[in-house]
């Protein structure tokens, strides 16, 4: 009698534990509830400060953590947001790590910016209190201490020999955070196996100048790591993210990669931006899910893209935010909690924004060219009832479709307002006979190109209606928006195009039906006025770009859409960019977009025979 009893309290005890455990989420489940209808939602967490992560406690709440060092909590799923917590003062460490094994939560705060010291911070209660821990980082093989800012969240292990390590990148900064320093900086990662007492680093990152990383342990037990670049040699690539991969549990790394379809912060910059990196808790399935921007100049753009073969290629991308975007930190809910099917972008500009969205919103999005979605994605999307989105490949044709594209829509930053003014000013009062209508490309006329304006533009009494970053909704907005001149000009030459596919915000069909629009809209403000379309023109070195072939894909497509229309024309003076293997060279187009001095001299020469046409000359 006293066994049975013994038994049955043993299973009870087995009952009672199985039921808290499940009371926590599964660490990984299915795809469905990251598909179903797309959805989007913002919500400002913080105001003002910088630094952003976001982690999942084991329970499904969603923390978000800054600078400071504070958090906000949400129970809900992201929905709403708790008031602030205080973590520790100090300067905010990134890497925030959740122990799959028991829940604990650590946070990494440092006493000021790196090279610092730091204190570790633990929540033992899904983040709503915290204390710091006795704990120890111990120094890399070269003696180097690691540093924790700014890295995005932490993971722990869950396959193979080292299932339930801990581990989070690090960084080693050298003397100092100087650019005269940056060349011998590189990226690691701390690792614990005793519950974040102690933490040994790893071996550097196979390439220096780098700092900011991000890490998502693979199907396969193998870690994938991608970092930000500070400093390249000269000669190689400081535009694009660096990866490598783990076969040891995070303790080397090897098989270095510049992975061209990530972009590492404005392309103006070349020391890259930190950004977020999350793989989604799918079993057996590779899909991350990466955040940058997607910018020729200034952090702005913040735009997320997928992956489905663990980073292999890229396929897939979709617009964010035109306004500024900064750090940016990925996660994704957990199986079984409030926060399951929604993957979290926590980032800074314009404050702290968290983002939340699904797969479905992401499929929506535009196709890069590198790599397939592949059929099991469509298969089990197409099998949810709860949805009718399609991946980007098989959207809906945009003929009449009121896509982005073709909608009126103004920017949102103070300059674009102010020098639509200025134009409104110079409609209303001067006399003109040309609109030279564009994005930045035309409006370099005003600054490389102003000794080709004075010569071939301004004695035909053109105005420049070019506007750095602006895609075809915009340049509507603003023709609706301009003041009726006191007659029609007698030409317009039109350039569009490029924003619309380098943001990855629209397919090349709507980009062609954004042109199309425009021409359309300038017929009707202008009904006398002759129209010369410009192919959109070049971009990237090498002909076997993405952006190249989708550049190319739009030009294909503008002699059909416009071949009907009075009074217009269509242009493609792409062959006077390229050499006879179709290369760009950078004497043309420096940052492979916006054209030299020299790339402006080719343009007003071949414009020439054209706008005498256009304007009656001949």
């Amino acid at each position: 009698m006293k066994t049975k009893v013994i038994s049955i309290t043993i299973l009870s005890l087995l009952a009672v534990c199985g039921a808290a455990f499940a009371a926590e989420a599964a660490p990984e489940g299915d795809l469905k509830p990251f598909l179903g209808e797309p959805k989007m939602e913002r919500q400002q967490v913080y105001q003002s400060d910088r630094f952003p992560t976001v982690a999942v406690a084991r329970d499904g709440s969603v923390l978000a953590v800054w600078n400071g060092v504070k958090v906000r909590r949400s129970e809900d799923g992201g929905a709403t947001w708790g008031p602030e917590i205080p973590i520790g003062p100090g300067f905010m460490g990134g890497g925030v790590t959740v122990n799959e094994a028991n829940g604990d939560i650590f946070a990494f705060v440092s006493e000021a910016h790196p090279p610092s010291t730091e204190k570790i911070y633990r929540s033992q209660d899904h983040g709503r209190t915290w204390s710091v821990m006795d704990a120890v980082i111990k120094p890399d093989s070269k003696g180097n201490k690691p540093e924790m800012h700014m890295n995005d969240h932490g993971i722990t292990l869950m396959r193979g020999p080292h299932k339930g390590r801990m581990i989070r990148p690090s960084r080693f900064y050298a003397k100092a955070n100087h650019h005269s320093e940056w060349p011998n900086h590189y990226t690691n990662a701390i690792y614990s196996e005793d519950g974040g007492k102690t933490w040994l680093t790893s071996e550097p990152f196979p390439a220096n100048g780098t700092g900011e990383a991000t890490i998502a342990e693979l199907s396969d037990g193998r870690i994938y790591y991608n970092t930000r670049r500070h400093w390249v040699p000269e000669g190689e690539d400081n535009s694009t993210r660096w990866t490598a991969m783990s076969d040891d549990g995070g303790v080397t790394w090897k098989d270095l990669v510049i992975c061209k379809d990530l972009p590492d912060g404005p392309r103006d910059t070349g020391y890259g931006l930190m950004g977020g990196l999350v793989r989604l808790p799918v079993k057996d399935k590779d899909i991350l899910i990466f955040s940058n921007v997607e910018s020729p100049g200034g952090r702005r753009h913040g735009t997320v893209w997928a992956s489905f073969d663990g980073g292999k290629s890229w396929p897939l991308k979709r617009l964010v935010t035109e306004g500024a975007f900064a750090y940016s930190s990925l996660n994704a809910g957990r199986p079984g909690t409030k926060s399951e099917g929604w993957i979290y972008l926590f980032s800074e500009g314009a404050g702290g924004e968290m983002w939340r969205f699904n797969l479905s919103w992401l499929l929506a999005g535009v196709r890069t060219g590198n790599g397939e979605v592949p059929k099991w994605i469509g298969e089990i999307h197409a099998a949810d009832p709860a949805t009718e989105a399609r991946p980007a490949a098989e959207a809906k044709p945009a003929t009449e479709a009121k896509h982005q594209a073709v909608t009126p829509a103004p920017r949102i930053e103070k300059w674009w307002f102010a020098l639509h003014a200025e134009k409104v000013g110079d409609m209303a009062e001067k006399d003109i006979d040309l609109l030279m209508i564009g994005d930045s490309i035309t409006h370099g006329f005003d600054s490389v190109g102003a000794k080709f304006w004075k010569e071939v533009f301004e004695p035909r009494k053109a105005i420049n209606l070019g506007f750095g970053g602006d895609r075809t909704q915009h340049v509507l907005w603003r023709l609706e928006n301009l003041p009726k001149p006191k007659k029609d000009p007698k030409g317009a030459v039109l350039l569009i195009g490029t924003n619309n596919i380098g943001w990855g915000s629209d397919t090349p069909k709507q980009a062609a039906d954004g042109i199309q629009a425009i021409v359309h809209k300038l017929q009707q403000l202008y009904p006398t006025t002759r129209i010369l379309v410009l192919a959109v023109f070049p971009r990237r070195v090498n002909p076997d770009h993405p952006h190249r072939k989708q550049i190319n894909e739009i030009n294909s497509l503008l002699p059909d859409l416009l071949k009907d229309l009075k009074n217009v024309s269509v242009l493609d003076l792409s062959p006077k960019f390229l050499d006879e293997n179709g290369v760009l060279s950078k004497e043309i187009a420096p940052d492979t977009t916006h054209l030299s001095e020299k790339g402006f001299e080719i343009w007003a020469k071949a414009i020439e025979p054209e706008l005498k046409k256009l304007l009656g000359e001949q």
